[in-house]
């Protein structure tokens, strides 16, 4: 009798083995597989720094070589500068009066005010609120203006809540979907 308890003994610590032996390889499957799906891991030595670090050098010597010739073409001094401004406004200069003079007075004013009241507002640390009330205000006064005689595209304005000709409403989905003859 003691036998068979040393024999079941042992049979017990051979199935709780074998169970964590194939628990282990269920494991080790999903953490293969996890690590298929990962990225190879890049080892940092010494030579790859050097190399990363080289060409991270030469990257930044073209770029500045770059900067460099950028500098040269634009012009150098304040003269020339100045003198290429000039250019560009004698070119432009009759587009943009007569663009100027195609505004009214009244525009100019209320252009003025607004530009006055921004700094005003910026000086007073209200500047992002006095721009957002701006669009607001900007877009109800572009809103526009329509005949009373004339539809709204949106049908709940119309008299009646009638649509305009060629709107497609549920009615003639349905007459599509259900294949029936106009007039149904």
């Amino acid at each position: 009798a003691e036998n068979h308890a040393h024999v079941g003994e042992w049979v017990h610590k051979i199935l709780a083995a074998k169970q964590a032996s194939h628990d282990d390889k269920h494991r080790r499957g999903a953490d293969e597989a996890a690590s298929a799906a990962m990225p190879p891991v890049m080892v940092w030595t010494r030579r790859y720094s050097r190399r990363r670090s080289e060409e991270s050098e030469q990257l930044e010597a073209v770029r500045l070589a770059k900067q460099r010739e950028h500098r040269r073409q634009r012009p150098s001094n304040a003269r020339e500068a100045a003198i290429a401004g000039a250019h560009f406004v004698s070119e432009h200069a009759p587009l943009m009066i007569d663009a100027a003079r195609r505004i009214s007075l009244r525009r100019w004013a209320e252009i003025g005010i607004w530009i006055t009241l921004l700094f005003l507002s910026s000086y007073l640390q209200f500047g992002v609120p006095f721009l957002m009330a701006s669009a607001v205000v900007a877009m109800f006064r572009n809103l526009g203006t329509r005949n009373p005689n004339e539809p709204s595209a949106y049908t709940v304005f119309n008299h009646g809540h009638a649509a305009l000709p060629g709107q497609l409403q549920l009615a003639d989905f349905e007459r599509e979907l259900l294949h029936r003859p106009e007039g149904q």
